[in-house]
């Protein structure tokens, strides 16, 4: 008697045309969701305007912010003003001090690829330099600074 051993012919496993469509959109959601928050924003000015009695008189720095990526990202603000911001303020004897403002509720508003947004803040003679950030967040969820400056002003604050 011979001791043959008898194998069986292994299967490949089988695959349709859907269930690689369906694997395929499983991997792109989950890359979808992996990417980094890097917001393409871009400071497109500065500009110094008049004082205004809501901060004492003091001449008011404007930096406008625009929206240069692909999609949309929300900012703390309505109608394009952002409200939630913070500064880091240098000043001339050589100290830094930092000051924030923000919106209690937070409202998160929608910045559409080309729009516009402008951050008020006033700086008073006492500082040389200022650099002014805000945080904004996309669709998932995820935060990213956004920040502008230093900008140097005279003793006049301007």
């Amino acid at each position: 008697m011979s001791d043959v051993i008898r194998l069986k012919a292994m299967r490949r496993p089988r695959f349709s045309i859907r269930t690689l469509f369906l694997m395929a959109t499983i991997a792109a959601i989950a890359c979808c969701f992996a990417l980094p928050f890097n917001p393409d924003v871009m400071i497109v000015g500065h500009e110094i305007q008049a004082g205004s009695s809501r901060w004492d008189g003091a001449p008011i720095h404007v930096v406008t912010i625009r929206n240069d990526g692909f999609l949309p990202f929300y900012y703390i603000g309505h109608s394009g003003l952002v409200l939630n911001l913070a500064f880091t303020k240098s000043g001339n004897d050589g100290d830094n001090d930092w000051f924030s403002n923000s919106q209690n509720p937070t409202h998160w508003t929608l910045l559409h690829r080309g729009e516009e947004a402008v951050m008020e803040f006033a700086v008073h003679g006492d500082y040389n330099t200022v650099t002014v950030a805000t945080e904004v967040s996309d669709w998932r969820g995820r935060f990213a600074p956004v920040s502008a400056g230093p900008f140097s002003f005279d003793e006049n604050g301007g």
